[in-house]
C-alpha cells in the first residue's frame, strides 16, 4: 500500500490492490449496481459490433460467391451457345464479345465479366482455327 503522501507515486504500490472491492466496500449496493450496469454495457456492445463484424463476414462471402464462384459454375454449353450466337451475327465477334466484357466491366457486374471473358477465350479460339 502507499506508504507516505510524499513518496512518488508509482504502480507497484497498487500491485495487491484490488480497487473494486474496496469501491464496493464503501458504497456498497450503489457500486454493485454500477458494476452490473457497466458489466452489462460492455456485453450489449459485445453482441452489438461482434453482429456487425458477422454481418460484414456474410456480405464479403456473398459478395465473393456471387461475383467469383458462381459464375464459374456456368456450363461451358451456354457459353458456346453464346460464343456461336456472336460469331454467327456479328462481322467482328472478338470486338463485340470484348465490348460486351467491357459494359460488364463499367457496371462493375463481376459475374457478367466472368462470363463475357469465358466467352471471349471460346471466341478467340474458335477465330483461331477456323
Amino acid at each position: 500500500m502507499l506508504k507516505s503522501r510524499n513518496e512518488n507515486f508509482t504502480f507497484s504500490n497498487f500491485e495487491n490492490y484490488n480497487v473494486s472491492n474496496m469501491w464496493i466496500r464503501r458504497c456498497g449496493w450503489l457500486a454493485m449496481l454500477i458494476d452490473v450496469l457497466v458489466t452489462a454495457m460492455r456485453w450489449l456492445m459485445m453482441i452489438f459490433f461482434g453482429g456487425q463484424v458477422l454481418i460484414f463476414i456474410g456480405f464479403a462471402l456473398w459478395m465473393v460467391w456471387k461475383d467469383a464462384i458462381k459464375p464459374q459454375l456456368i456450363p461451358a454449353e451456354d457459353i458456346d451457345l453464346a460464343a456461336e450466337d456472336i460469331i454467327g451475327r456479328y462481322p467482328d465477334p472478338e470486338e463485340e464479345a470484348f465490348a460486351r466484357h467491357e459494359r460488364a466491366w463499367y457496371r462493375s457486374d463481376g459475374a457478367e465479366q466472368t462470363y463475357w471473358y469465358r466467352v471471349r477465350k471460346v471466341v478467340r479460339k474458335r477465330l483461331e482455327r477456323s
